[in-house]
């Protein structure tokens, strides 16, 4: 399960030039390229996705748009003073738009504003030492053929920060796909609906210094429908509303030896056709995740390991079904292991239900597990072991284990086992192990 992915051709932290020796502008003006529609301006009876320009903007620094030509529109653009304005919504018309930023622009994009292509939507890079900043709070409809945002910083870059307010659909490819290859943080913030088309990703972040934040709506699309990798020396947080898989994971996540801590909130159903949850911190901080109901048609409910400190799995609020493992929380790192599950069950989306309700290993100090609601595992339906320093309890309700035990909990630092193994109802054997010798913990079961 272990994953500590990088993006293809990137190298480490200390393979990366930053670019940014000698810079002396630490609180830069921003520039704005302010887009008020998808019809395009007319140049010469051809119409482009905006007025071509090389311009010398205030800072001295020449600033290239690039533009791609369409028969002419009804559309119209007007240079303002950091670009062109353009106006209207979605049009027949419309085609790509593809933007080399120059330093400090601002890509401003209004209420209303529409376009519907059949290629990538917006391609918009930055190469500068500067900033990537999209601003777009208002109710905009991009659709395209492939993709329909990608956002991408250079080496020399620093931060790519992106909000964008309305309906994003990529119909081949991915919805929006942000690469910060530069030195500073990755922030997309994405309230509306973002779908990715049957060969891409809902949401596709990578990013190689720092920080990583998600702030999503509803996400849907036929892979992974989250996928963020952190190969940054930072913290990787996602928070999503609904998030539906048609072709994998609902939620991938990814923290390198190089990060921090990793969280991972939901707050409306989360659904994949593998995995619900992947979750896989390197990092040196801690693992949270926080639920409302996921489903995982072939695979484990939610799957969170951990090399850092302690493991959070809050699913108290939730109701979890899955094929594979209800829950299965792996904490490597130093700290404790923490559950707490309300209804966890094999799913009735196929027969070949094969996993635990509940899995939980721990090799930090304690591990808690605790259950208000009805756990159910085709194996057993609470397992849990401790090899860590520290004490193991479970507070359980309903639990049943289907072909091995209801409960099964082992200890193997000596330590005692938590008074507190009082559940209410237990359908197959309840087994308890009292180790004084201190052993390997398994490794995490075969994907």
């Amino acid at each position: 399960m272990s994953k500590n992915l990088t993006h293809p051709g990137k190298s480490n932290k200390n393979g990366i030039e930053d670019g940014t020796a000698g810079q002396q502008d630490t609180h830069p003006t921003h520039h704005y390229l302010t887009l008020r529609g998808g019809r395009m301006t007319k140049v010469a009876g051809i119409a482009a996705s905006c007025a071509p320009m090389i311009g010398v903007i205030g800072t001295g620094i020449v600033a290239m748009v690039l533009t791609t030509a369409s028969p002419a529109s009804a559309g119209q653009c007007t240079n303002g003073i950091g670009g062109p304005e353009c106006v209207n919504g979605v049009s027949p018309d419309d085609t790509p738009q593809s933007f080399l930023l120059g330093l400090n622009e601002v890509v401003d994009i209004i209420d209303d504003f529409g376009i519907a292509t059949t290629g990538t939507a917006f391609t918009l890079t930055q190469s500068s030492v500067g900033d990537l900043v999209v601003n777009g709070s208002g109710s905009q409809t991009i659709t395209d053929a492939d993709r329909a945002f990608f956002l991408q910083n250079s080496a020399n870059s620093v931060n790519l920060t992106a909000t964008i307010g309305g309906q994003i659909t990529g119909t081949a490819s991915h919805g929006v796909e942000a690469i910060n290859d530069g030195t500073g943080q990755l922030s997309l913030t994405l309230p509306g609906t973002v779908s990715g088309g049957a060969a891409g990703h809902g949401v596709l972040a990578t990013i190689a210094w720092t920080s990583l934040s998600l702030n999503l709506g509803t996400v849907t699309g036929g892979l992974t429908e989250i996928t963020a990798i952190n190969n940054g020396d930072g913290a990787l947080n996602i928070s999503a509303g609904t998030v539906i898989g048609n072709g994998g994971d609902a939620i991938t996540a990814v923290n390198s030896t190089n990060g921090t801590g990793l969280t991972i909130t939901t707050t409306g159903a989360v659904s994949g056709t593998a995995d619900g949850i992947d979750a896989t911190n390197n990092g040196t901080g801690s693992l949270h995740i926080s639920t409302q109901t996921v489903v995982a048609q072939n695979g484990d409910g939610i799957k969170a390991e951990n090399f850092g400190t302690d493991l959070i799995v809050d699913a108290s609020n939730s109701v979890v079904e899955a094929t594979g493992h209800g829950i299965i929380a792996l904490n490597r790192g130093s700290g404790d292991l923490i559950v707490n599950a309300h209804d966890v069950r094999q799913s009735t989306v196929t027969d070949t239900a094969f996993g635990t309700g509940i899995l939980a290993i721990n090799d930090g100090r304690d591990l808690s597990v605790t259950t208000t609601g009805s756990i159910n595992g085709d194996t057993n339906g609470i397992e849990a072991a401790n090899f860590g320093s520290g004490s193991l309890s479970v507070n359980s309700a309903t639990v049943a284990g289907q072909s091995l035990d209801g409960i099964h909990v082992e200890n193997t630092a000596g330590k005692p086992l938590s008074p507190i193994l009082r559940p209410r109802r237990a359908v197959g054997t309840v087994f308890l192990s009292r180790k004084t010798t201190t052993t390997t913990s398994p490794s995490m079961p075969p994907q």
